[in-house]
Protein backbone atom coordinates (compact mmCIF):
# COMPACT_ATOMS: atom_id res chain seq x y z
CA UNK A 1 0.00 0.00 0.00
CA UNK A 2 0.80 3.36 -0.71
CA UNK A 3 1.01 5.41 2.87
CA UNK A 4 0.81 8.84 3.70
CA UNK A 5 1.24 10.74 7.35
CA UNK A 6 -2.29 10.50 8.18
CA UNK A 7 -2.49 6.71 7.33
CA UNK A 8 0.58 6.40 9.30
CA UNK A 9 -0.98 8.31 12.29
CA UNK A 10 -4.32 5.85 12.11
CA UNK A 11 -2.15 2.74 12.19
CA UNK A 12 -0.68 4.19 15.58
CA UNK A 13 -3.95 5.29 17.00
CA UNK A 14 -6.13 2.71 16.21
CA UNK A 15 -3.59 0.25 17.77
CA UNK A 16 -1.81 1.95 20.43
CA UNK A 17 -2.54 -0.45 23.17
CA UNK A 18 -1.08 -3.18 21.21
CA UNK A 19 1.90 -1.97 19.26
CA UNK A 20 6.05 -2.15 19.65
CA UNK A 21 8.30 -0.15 17.38
CA UNK A 22 11.40 -2.49 15.48
CA UNK A 23 13.99 0.69 14.74
CA UNK A 24 17.32 0.34 12.91
CA UNK A 25 19.97 2.40 12.12
CA UNK A 26 17.99 4.28 9.05
CA UNK A 27 16.68 6.54 12.35
CA UNK A 28 19.71 8.37 11.96
CA UNK A 29 20.10 9.04 8.55
CA UNK A 30 16.91 11.03 8.71
CA UNK A 31 18.00 12.78 12.11
CA UNK A 32 21.51 12.83 11.41
CA UNK A 33 22.50 12.30 15.14
CA UNK A 34 24.90 9.45 13.90
CA UNK A 35 27.10 9.92 11.27
CA UNK A 36 28.25 6.13 10.68
CA UNK A 37 26.56 3.63 9.17
CA UNK A 38 27.52 -0.50 9.48
CA UNK A 39 28.76 -0.60 6.13
CA UNK A 40 31.11 2.41 6.94
CA UNK A 41 32.05 0.50 10.41
CA UNK A 42 32.85 -2.34 9.09
CA UNK A 43 35.22 -0.79 6.46
CA UNK A 44 36.70 1.15 9.30
CA UNK A 45 37.43 -1.83 11.67
CA UNK A 46 39.06 -3.33 8.35
CA UNK A 47 41.27 -0.26 8.11
CA UNK A 48 42.23 -0.71 11.94
CA UNK A 49 42.98 -3.90 12.22
CA UNK A 50 44.11 -5.38 8.67
CA UNK A 51 45.51 -2.30 7.82
CA UNK A 52 44.14 -1.59 4.77
CA UNK A 53 41.40 0.18 2.91
CA UNK A 54 38.81 -2.46 1.65
CA UNK A 55 35.20 -2.15 0.03
CA UNK A 56 32.71 -4.85 0.52
CA UNK A 57 32.49 -6.86 -2.40
CA UNK A 58 29.16 -7.78 -3.83
CA UNK A 59 28.29 -11.15 -2.79
CA UNK A 60 29.49 -10.75 0.50
CA UNK A 61 27.12 -10.07 3.13
CA UNK A 62 27.88 -7.70 6.18
CA UNK A 63 28.26 -10.08 8.89
CA UNK A 64 30.39 -12.17 6.98
CA UNK A 65 32.67 -9.72 6.18
CA UNK A 66 33.34 -9.23 9.80
CA UNK A 67 33.54 -12.91 10.53
CA UNK A 68 36.78 -12.67 7.29
CA UNK A 69 38.42 -9.41 9.44
CA UNK A 70 38.33 -12.02 12.65
CA UNK A 71 40.16 -14.87 10.38
CA UNK A 72 42.45 -12.59 9.00
CA UNK A 73 42.79 -10.68 12.30
CA UNK A 74 42.86 -13.54 15.12
CA UNK A 75 43.25 -16.59 13.10
CA UNK A 76 46.46 -16.24 11.73
CA UNK A 77 47.54 -15.40 7.92
CA UNK A 78 47.88 -18.94 7.61
CA UNK A 79 44.95 -20.33 9.10
CA UNK A 80 47.26 -21.23 12.67
CA UNK A 81 44.51 -21.67 15.32
CA UNK A 82 45.42 -19.53 18.70
CA UNK A 83 46.01 -22.22 21.39
CA UNK A 84 45.19 -19.72 24.19
CA UNK A 85 41.36 -19.13 24.23
CA UNK A 86 41.10 -16.95 26.84
CA UNK A 87 43.59 -14.41 25.18
CA UNK A 88 41.05 -14.87 22.09
CA UNK A 89 38.19 -14.01 23.71
CA UNK A 90 40.40 -10.94 24.89
CA UNK A 91 41.07 -9.62 21.67
CA UNK A 92 37.72 -10.36 20.33
CA UNK A 93 36.46 -8.41 23.11
CA UNK A 94 38.75 -5.55 22.42
CA UNK A 95 37.42 -4.87 18.24
CA UNK A 96 33.85 -4.68 20.08
CA UNK A 97 35.31 -2.07 22.79
CA UNK A 98 36.55 0.01 19.56
CA UNK A 99 32.94 -0.50 17.97
CA UNK A 100 31.65 0.71 21.45
CA UNK A 101 33.72 3.80 21.32
CA UNK A 102 33.15 5.08 18.06
CA UNK A 103 29.40 5.93 19.49
CA UNK A 104 29.71 8.46 22.30
CA UNK A 105 27.42 10.77 24.98
CA UNK A 106 26.25 13.43 22.98
CA UNK A 107 24.28 16.53 24.62
CA UNK A 108 21.64 17.27 22.04
CA UNK A 109 19.82 14.90 20.13
CA UNK A 110 17.37 16.07 16.87
CA UNK A 111 15.66 12.81 16.91
CA UNK A 112 13.92 13.45 20.27
CA UNK A 113 10.58 14.86 18.71
CA UNK A 114 10.17 11.12 16.99
CA UNK A 115 11.15 9.13 19.85
CA UNK A 116 8.97 11.66 22.21
CA UNK A 117 6.24 10.63 20.09
CA UNK A 118 6.80 7.25 20.84
CA UNK A 119 7.10 7.56 24.42
CA UNK A 120 3.54 9.34 24.36
CA UNK A 121 2.41 5.73 22.72
CA UNK A 122 3.47 4.54 26.17
CA UNK A 123 4.94 1.61 23.34
CA UNK A 124 8.20 -0.24 23.59
CA UNK A 125 10.69 0.25 20.90
CA UNK A 126 13.53 -2.53 19.82
CA UNK A 127 16.42 -1.53 17.97
CA UNK A 128 19.26 -2.80 16.17
CA UNK A 129 21.26 0.16 17.02
CA UNK A 130 24.63 -0.31 19.07
CA UNK A 131 24.48 3.24 20.37
CA UNK A 132 22.02 4.49 23.12
CA UNK A 133 21.09 7.34 21.04
CA UNK A 134 17.34 6.86 21.44
CA UNK A 135 17.33 6.23 25.10
CA UNK A 136 19.27 9.17 25.56
CA UNK A 137 17.40 11.61 23.63
CA UNK A 138 14.37 11.82 25.92
CA UNK A 139 16.62 10.92 29.04
CA UNK A 140 15.91 7.61 29.36
CA UNK A 141 18.33 5.32 31.99
CA UNK A 142 19.10 1.76 31.82
CA UNK A 143 17.51 -0.74 34.21
CA UNK A 144 17.65 -4.65 34.76
CA UNK A 145 14.28 -7.16 34.61
CA UNK A 146 15.05 -9.69 37.17
CA UNK A 147 14.80 -13.04 35.73
CA UNK A 148 11.47 -15.10 37.86
CA UNK A 149 13.27 -18.39 38.75
CA UNK A 150 14.65 -20.92 36.46
CA UNK A 151 14.80 -17.98 33.92
CA UNK A 152 18.53 -16.77 32.14
CA UNK A 153 20.12 -14.48 34.27
CA UNK A 154 22.15 -11.36 32.94
CA UNK A 155 25.37 -11.83 30.69
CA UNK A 156 26.79 -8.70 29.29
CA UNK A 157 27.42 -11.07 26.14
CA UNK A 158 23.91 -11.53 26.20
CA UNK A 159 21.95 -8.31 28.15
CA UNK A 160 18.27 -9.14 27.11
CA UNK A 161 16.62 -8.11 30.44
CA UNK A 162 18.36 -4.47 30.18
CA UNK A 163 15.87 -1.95 29.27
CA UNK A 164 16.34 1.81 29.18
CA UNK A 165 13.28 3.93 30.78
CA UNK A 166 12.30 6.63 32.33
CA UNK A 167 10.62 4.48 34.42
CA UNK A 168 10.70 1.19 35.96
CA UNK A 169 8.59 -1.72 34.83
CA UNK A 170 7.59 -5.12 35.45
CA UNK A 171 7.17 -6.59 31.96
CA UNK A 172 8.56 -5.72 28.81
CA UNK A 173 5.01 -5.19 27.59
CA UNK A 174 3.78 -2.43 29.39
CA UNK A 175 5.19 1.01 29.46
CA UNK A 176 7.80 2.80 27.10
CA UNK A 177 11.16 1.54 27.20
CA UNK A 178 14.03 1.13 24.62
CA UNK A 179 15.36 -2.55 24.41
CA UNK A 180 18.86 -3.94 21.97
CA UNK A 181 18.49 -6.42 19.81
CA UNK A 182 22.11 -6.65 18.68
CA UNK A 183 23.71 -5.29 21.51
CA UNK A 184 24.52 -2.00 22.90
CA UNK A 185 27.70 0.20 23.68
CA UNK A 186 27.07 -0.08 27.48
CA UNK A 187 28.17 -3.62 27.11
CA UNK A 188 30.48 -4.15 24.31
CA UNK A 189 30.77 -7.61 23.95
CA UNK A 190 27.07 -8.20 23.27
CA UNK A 191 27.85 -6.64 20.17
CA UNK A 192 26.40 -8.23 17.35
CA UNK A 193 28.45 -8.04 14.05
CA UNK A 194 29.44 -11.13 12.63
CA UNK A 195 27.54 -14.42 11.58
CA UNK A 196 28.79 -15.95 14.03
CA UNK A 197 27.42 -13.91 16.19
CA UNK A 198 24.48 -13.85 14.95
CA UNK A 199 24.12 -17.73 15.17
CA UNK A 200 24.96 -17.51 19.12
CA UNK A 201 22.39 -15.28 19.29
CA UNK A 202 20.00 -18.15 17.11
CA UNK A 203 21.00 -20.98 19.50
CA UNK A 204 20.37 -18.91 22.63
CA UNK A 205 16.91 -17.52 21.20
CA UNK A 206 16.23 -20.92 19.99
CA UNK A 207 16.90 -22.80 23.38
CA UNK A 208 14.58 -20.45 25.35
CA UNK A 209 11.87 -20.74 22.78
CA UNK A 210 11.85 -24.32 22.09
CA UNK A 211 12.84 -25.46 25.11
CA UNK A 212 15.36 -28.33 24.81
CA UNK A 213 13.52 -29.76 21.70
CA UNK A 214 14.82 -29.29 18.43
CA UNK A 215 11.26 -29.22 16.85
CA UNK A 216 9.69 -25.79 16.13
CA UNK A 217 6.73 -26.95 18.84
CA UNK A 218 7.48 -24.20 21.03
CA UNK A 219 8.14 -26.14 24.14
CA UNK A 220 9.95 -23.31 26.32
CA UNK A 221 7.30 -20.23 25.07
CA UNK A 222 4.57 -22.50 26.24
CA UNK A 223 4.00 -21.49 29.91
CA UNK A 224 2.83 -18.54 31.37
CA UNK A 225 6.69 -17.35 32.68
CA UNK A 226 8.46 -18.62 30.15
CA UNK A 227 12.23 -17.75 30.59
CA UNK A 228 12.02 -14.78 27.95
CA UNK A 229 9.72 -13.16 29.60
CA UNK A 230 11.82 -11.04 31.11
CA UNK A 231 13.59 -9.97 27.81
CA UNK A 232 12.92 -7.99 24.85
CA UNK A 233 11.75 -11.55 23.05
CA UNK A 234 8.52 -11.43 25.06
CA UNK A 235 7.89 -8.01 22.71
CA UNK A 236 8.24 -9.90 19.55
CA UNK A 237 6.19 -12.42 20.20
CA UNK A 238 3.18 -10.83 22.14
CA UNK A 239 2.66 -7.16 20.43
CA UNK A 240 2.47 -6.16 17.05
CA UNK A 241 5.34 -4.75 14.79
CA UNK A 242 5.97 -1.61 14.04
CA UNK A 243 9.27 -1.72 11.77
CA UNK A 244 10.75 1.37 9.86
CA UNK A 245 14.73 2.45 9.38
CA UNK A 246 15.38 -1.05 9.00
CA UNK A 247 16.53 -2.27 5.99
CA UNK A 248 16.01 -6.30 7.02
CA UNK A 249 18.41 -7.37 4.39
CA UNK A 250 18.82 -10.65 4.12
CA UNK A 251 21.94 -10.51 6.18
CA UNK A 252 19.91 -9.15 9.07
CA UNK A 253 19.64 -13.52 9.73
CA UNK A 254 18.46 -13.26 13.49
CA UNK A 255 15.93 -10.94 13.37
CA UNK A 256 14.45 -12.29 10.16
CA UNK A 257 14.54 -15.83 11.73
CA UNK A 258 12.44 -14.51 15.14
CA UNK A 259 10.06 -12.76 12.39
CA UNK A 260 9.61 -16.73 11.23
CA UNK A 261 9.20 -18.42 14.38
CA UNK A 262 6.92 -15.59 15.89
CA UNK A 263 4.75 -16.19 12.71
CA UNK A 264 4.96 -19.94 13.41
CA UNK A 265 4.08 -19.02 17.03
CA UNK A 266 0.97 -16.81 16.36
CA UNK A 267 -0.66 -19.84 14.00
CA UNK A 268 -0.30 -22.57 16.84
CA UNK A 269 -1.81 -20.95 19.00
CA UNK A 270 -4.27 -18.52 17.46
CA UNK A 271 -2.52 -14.99 18.17
CA UNK A 272 -3.58 -12.04 15.84
CA UNK A 273 -0.75 -9.77 16.76
CA UNK A 274 -0.16 -7.28 12.80
CA UNK A 275 2.67 -6.34 11.83
CA UNK A 276 3.73 -3.14 9.35
CA UNK A 277 6.84 -2.37 7.45
CA UNK A 278 7.73 1.09 6.26
CA UNK A 279 10.02 2.15 3.39
CA UNK A 280 11.08 3.33 0.07
CA UNK A 281 11.62 1.66 -3.41
CA UNK A 282 10.96 -2.03 -1.06
CA UNK A 283 12.73 -4.95 -3.43
CA UNK A 284 10.32 -7.65 -4.58
CA UNK A 285 11.85 -10.50 -2.42
CA UNK A 286 11.72 -8.20 0.75
CA UNK A 287 7.97 -7.29 -0.10
CA UNK A 288 7.51 -11.19 -0.64
CA UNK A 289 9.49 -12.11 2.57
CA UNK A 290 7.55 -9.60 4.72
CA UNK A 291 3.45 -10.27 3.12
CA UNK A 292 4.16 -13.74 3.76
CA UNK A 293 4.82 -13.10 7.42
CA UNK A 294 1.41 -11.31 7.69
CA UNK A 295 2.87 -7.53 7.41
CA UNK A 296 1.29 -4.76 5.52
CA UNK A 297 4.08 -3.36 3.44
CA UNK A 298 4.16 0.22 3.13
CA UNK A 299 5.42 2.49 0.49
CA UNK A 300 6.56 6.13 1.39
CA UNK A 301 6.97 8.77 -1.08
CA UNK A 302 9.89 10.26 1.38
CA UNK A 303 10.36 9.48 5.24
CA UNK A 304 9.33 12.88 6.60
CA UNK A 305 6.07 11.23 5.72
CA UNK A 306 6.74 8.83 8.37
CA UNK A 307 8.62 10.93 10.56
CA UNK A 308 6.21 13.88 10.42
CA UNK A 309 3.84 11.03 12.07
CA UNK A 310 5.89 10.15 14.98
CA UNK A 311 6.59 13.84 15.81
CA UNK A 312 3.09 15.05 15.77
CA UNK A 313 1.36 12.02 18.33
Amino acid sequence: MIGNSDDIKKIFQENRDNIAFVIGNGIHSQYKDCSISWEQLLKDLWNDYVGEKRNIPNGTSFTEFYDILELNRFWGSHGVIPQDSEQLILQRSSVKQNVANKFPAKDKYSLQKCIAGVKRLNAPILTTNFDTYISDSVGATPHKLKPIENQYKFTDFYPWNVYYSNDIINNPLNGFAVWHINGTREYPRSIRLGLSDYMGSVERARKMIQGNGLEDYFYGKNQSYWVGYNTWLHIIFNKSLFIFGLGLEENEVFLRWLLIQRTKYCKMYQKSHKGWYVGKNIKPGKRFFLEQLGFIVIDIPDYKTLYQALETL
